[in-house]
């Protein structure tokens, strides 16, 4: 797996995705990995995110073939207070199924945060 930067009060969070992280604080947060993620979760098949004021951002990175059994087949990124942001860029999503429920136009995506995901030079299907 390679990420880098989760820092302050950032936890592994059993039984999510293959990156799962709840945090309190501030949390810069960047993926630059390729290949697949197989991974069932109840949230967030690839990567699961829950916690406040923090920003996840994904740059080359391909995420396929991955399933949630509830939201985010590829990603599953909650900012409980709305502050939040997620960024894609230069990635390719794709095949990432969610069973119960996704954010409307972005596949594989469930997303609460100050707005919709920024996607730059992106695929996501």
């Amino acid at each position: 797996m390679c990420f880098v930067g989760c820092r302050d009060r950032a936890r592994l969070v059993p039984g999510f995705g293959a990156v799962a992280l709840a945090c309190c604080a501030l949390v810069p947060l960047a993926l630059g990995c390729s290949g697949t993620l197989v991974r069932a979760g109840e949230d967030g098949g690839a990567i699961y995110n829950d916690g406040n004021t923090y920003t996840l951002t994904i740059c080359g990175t391909r995420i396929t073939n991955n399933h949630a059994r509830e939201g985010g087949g590829a990603i599953f990124f909650v900012s409980n207070d709305r502050t939040g942001t997620l960024t894609i860029r230069d990635s390719f999503l794709s095949q990432n199924p969610s069973d119960g429920f996704e954010t409307a136009g972005y596949p594989g995506i469930f997303v609460l945060a100050s707005g919709d995901p920024q996607v730059t030079n992106s695929t996501i299907e």
